[in-house]
């Protein structure tokens, strides 16, 4: 395998925190290409969203990439956020644990009493 071939596949090593410099060295790449191949990797699903919009047409096309653009803004809006909250010694949860729905729910299935 060459090794631009083996970038793509040696980039998650980036997420469990490899430095990007040992990763361009163990792929015999550049830290440019590396990091163009973690891009690629990165959004490739939304590559493949593109493609099928434009498919569609020019208003889907633009549409869909309207809404990665936003998604791509949140994300990084969401890991700033949660830069700051860290550095801050803030906990962070990763996920809704879902009681706030369940109570929603609950209060949409009972009867409200009033209150005497």
């Amino acid at each position: 395998m060459r090794a631009v071939e083996e970038a793509p596949g040696r980039v998650g090593e980036l997420d469990l925190g490899v430095p990007l410099a040992r990763v361009a060295k163990s792929t015999g790449l550049g830290r440019e290409q590396v990091a163009k191949a973690a891009a690629v990797v990165l959004y490739a699903d939304t590559a493949a969203a593109l493609i099928a919009a434009a498919g569609e047409g020019p208003g889907r096309f633009h549409h869909a990439l309207t809404r990665a653009k936003q998604a791509r803004q949140e994300a990084e809006g969401a890991a700033a956020l949660l830069a700051e909250l860290t550095a801050a010694g803030r906990t962070v949860l990763d996920e809704d644990s879902g009681r706030v729905r369940n109570r929603l729910a609950d209060l949409e299935q009972k009867p409200v009493l009033p209150m005497t």
